[in-house]
């Protein structure tokens, strides 16, 4: 179960929080990825993204 809602084995759900692809792999277990943001080698600027499931829950990040 993942965010309350039945997954069946190795099957994916999308998720929005965290904001990732969730993939169930039995027995209680899951394994997931989430948003990628770039490399900044200073500072950046990021805005939350929308409650909705991934992806479209990743936040927007900007280099500065």
């Amino acid at each position: 179960m993942i965010e309350g809602n039945q997954v069946e084995v190795g099957k994916d759900y999308m998720a929005t929080n965290p904001c990732a692809k969730m993939t169930c792999n039995g027995a209680g277990s899951y394994s997931g990825v989430g948003c990628t943001f770039p490399a900044c080698e200073g500072e950046s600027k990021t805005v939350p993204g929308p409650a909705k499931p991934y992806p479209e829950c990743c936040p927007t990040v900007t280099c500065v």
